[in-house]
């Protein structure tokens, strides 16, 4: 499984956006994903979802991890090789979620944390408008500016992002998720457990 997935992995080249601004430098390292899971990919997420313990991690997103007793956690491991030999990094964990975010659901503009390594979101169906997908941004040119959209990967089945995280990147949502509207997407986070 996977296998689709994985070659998109290792034949895509990063896509750089950089910028200097008042206090730096912006510089977000990504590649936008698409097409990368299979019909028989999306239903066995789809499944591990459905049949899963849910837990509410944020208002309106609830959760389900894919564990090592689960067969897809074996296939997400596979991938650790692939993303330590493409980004020069040493990572021996990968945590995997399906989030699924209901109407309403927001998630404003941040960072992520410095334990995550490489992060890959991607979406598991269409229940959604397109500009429903994860943005990136830039920081404001001046002190007190707001944050510019530079690229929003399209919420589309089988689209997303990875983000090689150095923990200045900033992304979030442009708009919440509207009435009659979800999200449901598969989250990767690769990294180093001590």
């Amino acid at each position: 499984m996977f296998e689709t997935f994985a070659k998109y992995l290792q034949d895509t080249s990063i896509t750089n956006l950089s910028r200097e601004y008042h206090n730096g430098v912006d510089d977000i390292n990504i590649i936008p994903l698409t097409n990368v899971l299979e019909s028989d990919e999306i239903t066995a997420l789809q499944k591990t979802f459905d049949m899963s313990y849910k837990t509410y991690e944020y208002d309106k997103r609830s959760q389900c991890k894919i564990d090592m007793n689960n067969p897809l956690y074996a296939e997400f491991s596979k991938l650790i090789d692939i993303i330590d030999n493409k980004f020069g990094k040493e990572t021996n964990h990968v945590d995997a979620r399906i989030w699924h975010d209901e109407e309403g659901f927001y998630f404003w503009p941040h960072t992520d944390n410095s334990d995550i390594h490489i992060s890959i979101q991607v979406y598991l169906d269409n229940n959604a408008p397109e500009y429903c997908g994860t943005s990136f941004f830039y920081n404001g040119l001046k002190k007190g500016d707001n944050f510019a959209n530079i690229i929003t990967p399209p919420y589309k089945t089988g689209s997303g992002y990875l983000l090689v995280n150095t923990n200045k990147e900033v992304h979030g949502m442009i708009n919440k998720v509207p009435e009659g509207s979800s999200r449901t997407s598969l989250y990767l986070n690769f990294k180093k457990n001590r």
